[in-house]
């Protein structure tokens, strides 16, 4: 039942360490009970909500009651080749980017959507702009093509805690970044808003990933807009040292997990994760 009851969520990824492809195999099965209704249905009876357990339940049974009329009328080959092996191939495909929408966890504030949902700007597969994944979570009364103003009004929430941002890529390759252990890879791709440039500038206006950012300092060397303060030498250090960080900055939040927890802590996580879930009383206003 851990990642049913504990956490309000019934496909968390919060128990396991991250980094390990192994656990996404291990998450496979936990994603698939979802997937097919079993968890929400046991959550909903856990929590009392009758209706939305109703509800659910009837959806449940016409869908399961067609199938299986389906199967009696065809053959078992038949159901197995166009239901249940689609089913797997699906489950197994949405769970990686499922698993991979909220790998990442703020180890002082597990519940912090900005940490915990990714981010992706300038993204390479951003369909109905799901790549602004906290506010397909976070604000779901906000209409997809209003998601990039909505990420501008509410970016100091992001930069506040140094949310988790990627930016030129989808999330395909961030599943293959982080199942292949390809870390400075994935560092190179993050955008670090608390990051600011030699002149002054803040990168939570200029949105530059890590390389790029690497890149500007250069270029503003080249046109003397920091001449005489840094050397070439010295900003390839700096800029070495901030992907270090970077790199150190996104494992700490994919090995974060709360089986590593003292067991007075569990209370106090268990508090903070469910907090507030069915509060959408903080609703912004339509955006102009």
């Amino acid at each position: 039942t851990a990642g049913i009851y504990d956490t309000g969520d019934v496909h968390t990824n919060m128990d396991v360490d991250r980094t390990e492809f192994k656990n996404y195999v291990l998450y496979l099965p936990r994603f698939l009970l979802y997937w097919i209704g079993i968890s929400p249905m046991a959550l909903f009876w856990h929590r009392g909500e009758y209706r939305l357990f109703k509800e659910l339940g009837t959806g449940m049974f016409v869908y399961y009651s067609i199938s299986s009329f389906i199967w009696y009328k065809s053959s078992t080959v038949f159901i197995f080749a166009y239901w249940f092996y689609p089913l797997l191939e699906v489950a197994s495909f949405l769970g990686a980017i499922a698993y991979i929408w909220h790998a990442f966890v703020d180890e002082k504030d597990p519940g912090n959507q900005y940490v915990n949902s990714v981010t992706i700007l300038r993204g390479q597969d951003n369909i109905w702009n799901e790549d602004y994944h906290v506010i397909h979570h976070h604000f779901p009364n906000v209409h997809w093509t209003e998601a990039p103003k909505h990420f501008e009004m509410e970016k100091q929430k992001y930069v506040k805690c140094r949310a988790t941002i990627f930016a030129d890529c989808e999330e395909g390759q961030i599943c293959y970044w982080m199942f292949s252990a390809l870390w400075d890879e994935m560092a190179n791709h993050f955008v670090d808003l608390l990051y600011v440039f030699t002149n002054g500038e803040k990168n939570e206006d200029k949105l530059l990933s890590v390389v790029e950012a690497a890149a500007y300092e250069l270029k503003l060397l080249e046109d003397k807009t920091t001449e005489g303060k840094f050397t070439p030498e010295q900003l390839e250090k700096r800029a070495e040292a901030h992907h270090t960080e970077i790199k150190e900055l996104l494992l700490k939040r994919l090995k974060f997990h709360y089986r590593n927890m003292e067991e007075r802590d569990l209370k106090s996580f268990d508090a903070l994760m469910n907090a507030n879930i069915r509060d959408f009383e903080d609703i912004p206003k339509k955006i102009d």
